[in-house]
């Protein structure tokens, strides 16, 4: 139904229902209780008519691929459908072989350390890529460009591409570059190209969909701060259950870390993972599961020169990732544009068995991450997340001088976050962090800025 008509429709509807008690107000109080009870039944169709076009704005932005019959198939959470774009007010995002949807994501920030960031160490755990807080004062960060489209009605193909400005210039990486089924029967799901794995629940979100400025802890030490994104192939499959379940894998070069180097003739990383979500009421929503990840490293360097912990470390060997994660999200009536609120955690457990700088290690080491975010009003949220690592402890006497030793200490951050969000294309971040994981304890303040225009594709639920 038109909106126009909905609108007309709830009006005749106010007035039918207010009608018949007016023309029979004779006194003062009479009158001002039939008023009082016009103005509610206003408020309640407003609502509910606003419900049914933010329905509507959804539906027609969303292309009718890859649809299963909803007497099949239960309600899935949103990551699992089929990719989706949206424009700026309210226009769906319909794309063609000439015309792709194209998206520009500004992430910029001003940050405020107590302690030197370039000495930044985590006792137990070495650093790897990008991990740590990032660079003190202002910073453009990355900038993402996004381009994607329906090939036709078998294939989706995204291209995202990341300007990383600093002072030595613009790094330019490509972050994905992949082809997606979507009409393949069965339920299933064929990913191929450079993509973020399925692994864990942040792994496959872009960072600035991230409730906080940085990513947990033991995303910094498992896996590099970053997203595990890999040349490779991943297959998926939701069973035609009451209960939404998700089973798949992938097999990826093992280029990026934790792999390193494409050993097995560039398929050095195996994943796979299992999913179980569905609702609870209309108000409530779960998603949980749990990710596995295989990879082999040959060489791979940690860490850098200082005067506490003086040696390189080069690691060759296997290492092996577990991870839980869970969400439960609560929003009245499912309407998250109001009010909601989202609890998540992770739990990551890692084992390496292999030599650091030609010295025997087999250890494993754990980590995990809990936060919870409010929307209090529209616009408006307030977090907090609480991250800690679990180090290995029993390390050769050689390696004792070197960052694997965690000199008996337990690394864990507390972070609190407020923002603001004008619409989906803006958000603005004041983030306040206590961070207890390294030899001395740092006070850290972020403003982040969020921009993007154009088209992106839906977030994960």
């Amino acid at each position: 139904m038109p909106r126009t008509l909905l609108k007309v429709f709830s009006v005749f509807i106010i007035f039918l229902f207010a009608g018949v008690p007016l023309a029979l107000a004779d006194e003062g109080d009479e009158l001002s209780e039939i008023k009082a009870e016009m103005q509610r039944l206003r408020e309640m169709y407003e609502e509910a008519i606003e419900r049914l076009e933010d329905r509507i704005e959804d539906l027609e932005a969303r292309p009718a691929v890859n649809q299963v019959s909803q007497t099949e198939t239960p309600r899935q959470p949103e990551e699992e459908q089929a990719p989706v774009s949206t424009v700026s007010a309210g226009i769906a995002g319909k794309s063609n072989a000439f015309n792709p949807l194209i998206g520009i994501v500004f992430n910029g920030r001003y940050a405020n350390f107590k302690q030197d960031p370039d000495l930044y160490k985590i006792p137990g755990f070495p650093l790897f890529g990008e991990a740590g807080p990032g660079p003190e004062g202002f910073s453009l960060g990355e900038t993402e460009l996004n381009f994607s489209a329906n090939i036709n009605d078998l294939f989706y193909a995204s291209t995202t591409i990341a300007l990383d400005a600093s002072a030595e210039g613009v790094e330019v990486e490509l972050e994905e570059a992949f082809i997606q089924t979507l009409r393949l029967p069965l339920g299933l799901t064929l990913k191929a190209g450079r993509f973020f794995a399925a692994l864990g629940y942040l792994n496959e979100n872009h960072t600035h969909t991230d409730n906080f400025a940085i990513r947990p802890l033991p995303y910094q030490v498992f896996l590099g701060g970053e997203n595990y994104n890999d040349d490779g192939i991943q297959v998926a499959m939701v069973l035609p259950t009451t209960t939404y379940i998700q089973l798949g894998g992938g097999i990826f070069r093992g280029d990026d870390f934790p792999a390193g180097g494409a050993l097995n003739d560039g398929a050095g990383a195996f994943t796979g993972f299992a999913r179980f979500g569905g609702d609870f009421g209309v108000s409530n929503s779960w998603l949980a599961g749990g990710s596995y990840l295989y990879a082999k490293a040959d060489g791979q360097m940690f860490g850098a020169p200082d005067d506490v912990f003086p040696d390189l470390l080069s690691f060759s060997g296997k290492i092996e990732l577990f991870i839980a994660h869970f969400k439960y999200q609560w929003s009245p009536q499912g309407n998250i544009k109001r009010r909601y609120f989202t609890l998540i955690g992770e739990f990551m457990l890692r084992k390496r068995d292999g030599t650091y700088n030609g010295i025997a290690y087999n250890g494993t080491d754990s980590g995990f991450y809990i936060e919870g975010m409010y929307k209090f009003t529209p616009g408006w949220r307030a977090g907090y997340r609480y991250s800690q690592l679990n180090p290995e402890n029993s390390i050769a006497a050689s390696l004792l001088p070197t960052n694997l030793n965690s000199l008996g200490m337990t690394p864990r951050t507390h972070e609190f976050a407020i923002d603001w969000a004008r619409n989906e294309f803006s958000l603005v971040r004041l983030q306040f962090t206590r961070d207890l994981s390294s030899l001395v304890p740092d006070t850290r303040i972020f403003l982040q800025f969020i921009m993007s225009i154009g088209a992106h594709g839906a977030h994960n639920f």
